[in-house]
């Protein structure tokens, strides 16, 4: 992990992604954060003090169950808040790594957390933070038991045109093992469940029932 506090590329980055977007005023104190693959984003910089925007690279959400196991949230390619959930008061539930060489904006909260909460702008990029999460969250299918039964909704609620176009997404989401999930793909292929329209891609054979 490397920061980066010259100001001029941190400028760079704020004109880039259009922070204007975010903020009604951008708050002074922003530096970049580059993270390897397999780093810890939330372990660094605590969610109830920081704010992290993850501009590039991918990022994998976990959330922790009850029993300690982890549940996948998300799997980000694109502009993510993190921390917006502990801002709000909540505790730190999410576990957030690097997928690949990561880089993040990191604001620092101490002298603009109540500003922010009073930023019109923000506090709608606050609510539609939050409203993804929750979705992803109630979403997944967690009272599904079999990994059969979690591709099937995977496919049913995440998966565009309910096909499959990557494995290796596929197998963060459904908790299972790269060989376990394509040992699950030939056999529905098999009982016909799902075509095979190219390598590595899947689709559903019948429609969606209501």
């Amino acid at each position: 992990m490397q920061e980066i506090h010259d100001a001029t590329i941190i400028r760079k980055y704020l004109n880039h992604y259009d922070f204007t977007k975010y903020f009604t005023q951008i708050p002074e104190g922003f530096f970049l954060c580059q993270y390897e693959k397999g780093e810890l984003l939330s372990s660094i910089y605590t969610p109830t003090d920081y704010l992290q925007f993850s501009l590039d690279g991918i990022i994998r959400i976990y959330t922790v169950n009850s029993d300690g196991s982890l549940i996948p949230v998300g799997h980000h390619t694109t502009p993510t808040l993190l921390g917006d959930v502990e801002l709000c008061g909540n505790p730190t539930y999410f576990i957030v790594e690097a997928a690949s060489p990561v880089t993040c904006l990191v604001l620092p909260l101490k002298h603009c957390r109540e500003s922010l909460l009073n930023d019109n702008r923000f506090l709608r990029l606050l609510v539609n933070n939050l409203s993804d999460k929750l979705e992803k969250l109630s979403n997944f299918g967690s009272n599904l038991s079999t990994v059969e039964e979690r591709l099937i909704h995977y496919l049913q609620i995440c998966c565009p045109d309910h096909t499959l176009t990557n494995v290796e997404n596929a197998t963060f989401h459904l908790h299972c093992s790269r060989r376990q999930l394509q040992r699950i793909l030939k056999k529905q292929t098999e009982t016909g469940t799902l075509r095979r329209i190219g390598k590595g891609k899947y689709v559903l054979a019948e429609p969606i029932s209501d």
